[in-house]
């Protein structure tokens, strides 16, 4: 894949002829696929790669909260000498359809071909090297490979002044633009409500330390999914009426930024473990006046002042579309 994915890369412009002789000779004495040395060396980044390859493979990309979420009941239906060496791994199995992440698309004919998968309807979706060497070796105990751990702590500290710029200087608007952007791809790749939601929390997790969201049944809230993924399951059912920074989100269904309310919020604070954050913020998602999920953010951990407010309810304007679509998908196939 190292000279067409090089090929594809400078037709996009994505990268320049005297980068990729760069970055080939990296790979002689680094190892690794292409995509990685060109992370490595900073001519594009992991999201830039994983987009481009989905958009020119016409493949949907795995979020990183699917990977992280993987049932082990799942990892065991693909042996891993198989995962290893084809770089994959198996993240969702629906009746016959076996969703599996894969780093290098073009071997997907070869895989589906294998004789371990004669059973399944196999689904690909594209994920970096980087990202799935990491889960390769959290579910097949893989030998840790320090450059893949690097290049993803990288990664990280590049979205940390989303969250919260400590120094106090305003966040560039190419790179707010840029992630609206990423953003509105990966919603329109989305096939249920699930991925939908779980491509919304990774974006906004970029620009708040701590998401939290609920899904909205029958009266009640219950916790849904959060990043990080910490420990609530003492929160069970959750009546709005008790809660009344919530309550009032959900009357009005419109958000709340401010200062946590001291008032009646004591049980929810105490529940997650959360302590009182200076700032919060809690958006409703809504679908035709239809209140669907309920989020929660703050940005606990730093203590910096949430500056993206509009970038955030534009996400989740951008996600609520996005489940319009796919409502509209299904009823327009089952007409």
């Amino acid at each position: 894949m190292n000279g067409l994915l090089g090929e594809l890369l400078i037709s996009a412009n994505k990268i320049t002829e005297d980068q990729l002789l760069t970055v080939l000779e990296s790979q002689i004495t680094q190892g690794g696929r292409l995509g990685t040395n060109l992370i490595e060396l900073g001519y594009i980044s992991e999201e830039e790669l994983t987009h481009f390859l989905s958009e020119h493979f016409h493949l949907p990309i795995v979020s990183q909260v699917q990977l992280s979420q993987i049932d082990p009941k799942v990892i065991d239906l693909i042996p891993r000498a198989l995962a290893v060496e084809y770089e994959m791994l198996p993240f969702a199995f629906e009746g016959k359809i076996l969703k599996i992440a894969v780093t290098n698309p073009i071997m997907n004919p070869e895989i589906a071909e294998h004789e371990d998968f004669q059973y399944y309807d196999l689904q690909f979706h594209v994920a970096s090297e980087v990202r799935i060497q990491s889960f390769l070796k959290k579910y097949y105990h893989t030998d840790s490979k320090p450059r893949f751990t690097k290049l993803l702590h990288e990664e990280r500290n590049k979205l940390k002044p989303l969250a919260g710029d400590q120094s106090g200087a305003p966040l560039d608007a190419d790179q707010v633009k840029f992630y609206l952007e990423l953003a509105k791809k990966d919603l329109l790749l989305v096939q249920n409500r699930d991925e939908a939601i779980q491509a919304l929390m990774r974006y906004l997790s970029f620009f708040l330390e701590r998401v939290y969201c609920f899904s909205m049944k029958k009266g009640k809230l219950a916790l849904w999914i959060s990043m990080p993924q910490e420990a609530a399951s003492n929160l069970g059912e959750l009546n709005p009426t008790d809660l009344p920074m919530f309550e009032e989100v959900i009357k009005t269904k419109t958000h709340y930024d401010g200062p946590m309310m001291t008032s009646g919020m004591g049980k929810f604070v105490g529940a997650l473990d959360i302590q009182f954050p200076p700032q919060v913020v809690v958006f409703p998602l809504c679908i035709k006046g239809h209140l669907v999920c309920v989020f929660y953010g703050d940005n606990f951990y730093s203590r910096a002042k949430i500056k993206h407010v509009e970038t955030i309810k534009k996400l989740i304007a951008k996600c609520a579309l996005a489940l319009e679509i796919l409502i509209l998908r299904k009823k327009i196939i089952e007409a």
